[in-house]
């Protein structure tokens, strides 16, 4: 029963069940708000972005599109290599930042939680779309 949790493990439980519900409504949010101005789904050619590297390059729109055509063709070996290692990531991550809350005091706690959802969207879905190379 959840009331024979020691109180401390108690209420990490429910920052953690906080923090999921609060990371999937965003996460529901951003997509809405992406789908409502046109950003789900594949750039045109003209829009979609090299590495900064090769960005720096000058590459003649045939580059460009040779260049797109090899990011293409990786492409699904990076998205499950990303899909296979992200789950255990978030949960390496996620024993962390519990382990670490227990040290902390309450106010520390809050600020904690506080700079954790600041840093979550970003990092915890991982790259956007397409990968490190922009919109598809």
């Amino acid at each position: 029963m959840a009331t024979d949790l020691p109180r401390g493990r108690l209420t990490a439980a429910l920052v953690l069940l906080l923090t999921f519900v609060v990371g999937a409504a965003a996460g529901a949010g951003a997509f809405a708000s992406f789908a409502r101005h046109g950003r789900v789904g594949r750039a045109p050619p003209h829009e979609r972005r090299l590495p900064p590297p090769l960005e720096e390059l000058d590459l003649s729109e045939a580059q460009r599109e040779q260049a797109h055509t090899v990011f293409e063709r990786y492409r699904p070996q990076f998205e499950a290599l990303f899909e296979e290692s992200a789950p255990k990531v978030r949960a390496l991550r996620d024993a962390m930042d519990a382990e670490l809350a227990s040290t902390l005091s309450e106010a520390q706690r809050a600020k904690f939680e506080t700079l954790k959802q600041r840093r979550g969207d970003r990092r915890r879905d991982g790259p956007p779309p397409g990968g490190p190379w922009g919109p598809r």
